[in-house]
């Protein structure tokens, strides 16, 4: 295998018959500094692609030969190229497309953001299974095990600051990580969405004693239930319909340093006594197998929900839960910390002058004051999308409160709960509420709002063209 560094210019084949999509994705890419070969259908890519290529982002629907033809032709060509799916797929696809090795899935309409931290981690990624499969090779066969994880997050922090605050509360917190850093029991972090439980999940790892190690992270809300339990343990060639090769599972990677078990709260019932297996013996069996291996790893999970609520309401083990909360943590809302919001703006618009290569950015007083009356729902990740908007529009890199978009228009408790009256409306306007509300609640994710609501992506897709819903 050629290793490339992640954090180096690649060589990237992009397939897509759709022109435009195709032009996004090669500026996208060659903006991040990658050298990037653009083709129109599936046969095109397999017949440019060779070892100098590090990664492929493909189309799911092409003429001549579809993505998923050409992901299994580089799978048996190029097994460690990691394969990067965007696309306007349903989630059947998708659970198909992982099952057969997709390294993750992004939908269409494209986010360049998303797109360059996921090649970012897939590059990662490749590094983590060329040190892994060494490790792992069986020797009762002679074939090269694939290695491979289908989301991202996998390899060693960086030694990125925690959480930004001078507030009591973010000392206390500070102080509590730190001493309980250095033990092995696991680690439970609690937070609203946007608090930064994953910053202080890897801030944690870096001041542990597993700190040489990998990070490896998983989403348990964002994979199908029917994928986790392999991206978890990993499984055998053959295992199931469409495992064409074998694969080390999460944990298996995370040997010797954190596994990173990410919304916990969502993790099908059907798996809690699985994990719990795996927590109280710290051994893994691959789908597939009846071998079993044991692994060093240190346990970080974090959640949104409510666990003990989950218990009592039978959604969750009151046995995984003591398990996983043996260090508990819990990070404030910026609401309650609103002393800490002039650091950390000052801190996230150095992150963003530094990220776009530009002059340091201030903000006016005024404009400070502004974002300290806001409430923050979504926490430091709204504030970081606000200074996102705020500098890029801003004049002589001075953010004022003219820069500032801010969306204070949230509905009253009165206001809130008449929207949910239902009864007496015909069913397409039901539909029609259940949708916008729901695409609020997901700040516009599309992605997102299917899985709240329990349909395909494409249905939801189908029903704002229907509904003439407007996003």
């Amino acid at each position: 295998m050629s290793g490339q560094s992640a954090n180096n210019s690649v060589k990237i084949l992009v397939a897509d018959d759709d022109p435009t999509s195709r032009r996004l994705l090669g500026v996208l890419l060659r903006r991040a500094g990658h050298e990037v070969v653009e083709t129109s259908d599936g046969m095109q890519a397999m017949q440019c692609c060779d070892e100098t290529f590090s990664l492929a982002v493909l189309d799911l629907d092409m003429p001549k030969a579809s993505g998923l033809d050409c992901m299994r032709f580089l799978h048996k060509n190029y097994q460690d190229m990691p394969i990067l799916f965007v696309s306007s797929a349903g989630i059947d696809d998708v659970v198909r497309l992982m099952k057969e090795g997709a390294f993750w899935f992004l939908p269409k309409p494209i986010d360049g953001r998303k797109l360059n931290t996921l090649v970012v981690e897939a590059l990662k990624n490749r590094e983590s299974q060329a040190a892994v499969e060494s490790k792992v090779t069986k020797p009762t066969t002679s074939s090269k095990s694939t290695v491979a994880a289908s989301a991202p997050a996998v390899g060693k922090s960086s030694q990125k600051a925690p959480l930004i605050g001078s507030s009591m509360a973010i000392k206390q917190l500070l102080a509590k990580v730190d001493r309980l850093s250095g033990l092995k029991e696991n680690v439970l972090i609690s937070g609203e969405s946007g608090t930064g439980k994953s910053t202080l999940a890897r801030y944690i790892h870096q001041k542990s004693n597993n700190r040489d190690g990998a990070f490896v992270s998983v989403s348990c809300a964002a994979l199908p239930k029917d994928l986790l339990e392999a991206e978890l343990f990993g499984h055998e060639k053959g295992a199931f319909t469409g495992a064409v090769a074998s694969r080390a599972g999460r944990a298996e990677l995370a040997d010797k340093g954190t596994l990173f078990l990410d919304e916990i709260g969502d993790m099908p019932l059907e798996l809690q006594p699985k994990l719990l297996t795996f927590l109280e013996e710290r051994e893994i069996t691959r789908i597939g197998s009846n071998e079993t291996k044991k692994v060093d790893v240190r346990i970080i999970a974090a959640t949104l929900k409510d666990l003990p609520t989950l218990s009592d309401q039978g959604n969750f083990r009151s046995d995984l839960f003591f398990r996983l909360n043996v260090l508990n943590i819990h990070i404030p809302p910026l609401r309650d910390r609103k002393e800490d919001i002039p650091e950390i703006a000052s801190g996230l618009l150095q992150r963003i002058s530094s990220r776009r290569q530009t002059g340091a950015f201030s903000i006016t007083d005024e404009a400070l004051a502004a974002l300290a009356e806001f409430e923050w729902p979504g926490n430091v990740r709204e504030l970081e999308n606000v200074l996102e908007r705020a500098s890029a529009f801003c004049k002589d890199q001075l953010i004022d409160l003219a820069d500032l978009i801010i969306d204070e228009k949230r509905p009253a408790p009165d206001e809130a709960s008449s929207q949910l009256v239902i009864g007496g409306l015909p069913l397409d306007e039901v539909e029609r509420r259940a949708i916008v509300e729901t695409l609020k609640l997901t700040n516009g994710n599309k992605a997102a709002a299917a899985r709240k609501l329990e349909i395909s992506e494409r249905s939801i897709y189908n029903k704002l063209k229907r509904l003439n819903i407007e996003t």
